[in-house]
């Protein structure tokens, strides 16, 4: 054989040899291809289906998904950047959108948000669906699929439409008989799948009744029936009070507010009010709560009370019964919301202490790492600590405005004043705890109470005497507390070196 032929033929062996092992490598083994095998979907990806129609008992449901474009904005912003000749760096890829199901018939539900795990946990049943056993030419009225119990119909992003019956039960098992429309042959299948298709119309909705985030909520709104209006509005990191008075919001109360209207979910949906609103108490409501965000406000209507301690509420043109304690927060006075923390600094943002205290040197503290210095001097952590912890788990017993306090004398020169700032950065910018925070505690009243006052609020506090007691006691124990004894140094580093003696012999 000629060396030319020989050459020829060695790459085409080593061609198809490639092709082959680049080839078989995706190919399922022996395992995946009999557990393929027995799938009744074969194929069937979850995402990749665009609709699912579920009849059963009568009635028909269809299911649509939507994706929502991603990255359009930011798109449009790195656009307009480009444009203004800024450098920028390489931007960040975006995470693919969770996709959402809405309803799209009945009409009575129409655009009507779809419960995602239930749409999940029906594509997963169909996914998995194994055939158990096949019957070649069975009756299909004996099998009860002539007019079957339930239909499934799984439609493709390009439009092609796959439709599982359900027929009769298999005796004395927990399997049932299914057929894909137009085959002939009819399977034994696990029945766990008619559970899924088991639903009335209405079961297939978001039961979660705010489609919003926890940290999408921006500015929340309460209009009583009864009662001032309330506007809480975020600044920064915290909420505070913008109407009908200004002041820090306590951060717990709306924490817990937030998290109930975020988390809020129908215990049942109200789809024929029958006569009217009234007797639902949402003719009138008991008051609404307006939720701001990303997008349009949400509004939600409080109305009366329902059976099992639940109540009636609206939203989005729903009317639904719910569990919780929003009617509870409704009703809460403006003074309620205020905050009675001595401080809103929480011990990680605070990386620099000063104290004046009247008849007493300046005390200055800075972190350093995990330890803090006193002045230039290392001290233990736990005086520190204890310190810290006893201003910023000061409450107050109650509240009063600055003039009407200093009317009463009880703001004169402070006896201690404490400033806490967070770290700055290498520009000297204050970091995302913002500037530093002033409080100053004053001598106490005549009825024992301590008043104090911080940065930014209008309103004295009134610490209760055991609580200015611990914060006083901590600050001394501060002062007193010994410095650390400086770190030996290690062998072989830098310290102190004794005297050596050394012969130097002189040259002829």
């Amino acid at each position: 054989m000629k060396p030319r032929t020989l050459l020829i033929l060695l790459v085409l062996v080593a061609g198809l040899g490639a092709f082959i092992w680049f080839y078989e490598r995706e190919l399922p083994g022996s395992e995946q291809r009999a557990e393929q095998a027995k799938r009744l979907f074969r194929g069937l990806e979850a995402d990749e289906v665009a609709a699912l129609v579920v009849e059963s008992g009568g009635k028909r449901v269809r299911l649509e998904r939507v994706v929502e474009a991603a990255g359009e904005d930011a798109g449009e912003a790195d656009a307009e950047t480009a444009d203004a000749g800024e450098d920028t760096p390489e931007p960040l890829p975006l995470p693919e959108p969770e996709p959402e199901w809405r309803i799209a018939e009945p009409a009575a539900l129409a655009g009507a948000r779809a419960d995602r795990f239930a749409v999940e946990r029906l594509l997963d049943s169909l996914t998995a669906l194994d055939k158990s056993r096949t019957l070649e030419d069975a009756d299909r009225a004996e099998t009860g699929l002539e007019e079957p119990r339930a239909r499934v119909t799984v439609v493709d992003e390009e439009g092609g439409e796959t439709t599982l019956e359900i027929g009769a039960e298999v005796p004395a098992s927990t399997s049932t008989l299914a057929a894909i429309a137009g085959a002939p042959e009819v399977y034994v299948v696990g029945g766990a799948i008619v559970h899924d298709l088991d639903r009335e119309p209405g079961d297939w909705r978001d039961r979660d009744v705010l489609a919003v985030r926890r940290d999408a909520v921006e500015r929340l709104t309460f209009d009583p029936a009864e009662g001032e209006r309330i506007v809480l509005a975020r600044r920064g990191e915290e909420y505070w009070l913008d109407e009908p008075l200004v002041d820090r919001a306590d951060a717990a109360a709306v924490d817990q507010l937030v998290a109930d209207l975020t988390a809020l979910r129908a215990r049942e949906f109200v789809d024929a009010p029958g006569e009217g609103l009234a007797e639902y108490g949402l003719e009138t409501p008991r008051g609404t709560i307006e939720i701001a965000g990303d997008g349009e406000p949400l509004r939600l209507e409080i109305g009366g009370e329902a059976e099992g301690e639940a109540w009636y509420g609206r939203a989005g043109g729903q009317l639904f019964a719910a569990d919780g304690q929003l009617p509870e927060a409704l009703a809460r006075e403006p003074a309620d919301w205020q905050s009675r923390s001595l401080s809103a600094r929480r011990l990680y943002q605070i990386d620099r202490v000063t104290v004046e205290q009247a008849g007493a040197e300046p005390l200055v503290l800075e972190r350093e790492g995990p330890d803090w210095r006193r002045g230039g001097d290392a001290i233990p952590y736990t005086p520190v600590s204890d310190f810290l912890f006893a201003v910023t788990d000061a409450r107050a017993e109650r509240l009063a405005r600055r003039d009407a306090a200093r009317a009463a004398g009880h703001l004169g020169a402070p006896a201690i004043t404490i400033t806490l700032a967070a770290a700055e950065d290498a520009e000297g910018a204050a970091s995302a705890a913002g500037d530093s925070e002033t409080i100053a505690v004053y001598p106490p009243a005549s009825s024992g109470e301590v008043p104090a006052t911080v940065t930014g609020r209008d309103y004295a506090l009134y610490l209760a005497p055991a609580t200015a007691e611990t914060l006083r006691d901590s600050l001394e124990r501060l002062r007193d507390a010994e410095p650390l004894p400086p770190d030996e140094p290690a062998d072989g580093e830098a310290g102190e070196v004794d005297d050596i003696e050394v012969e130097v012999e002189e040259g002829d």
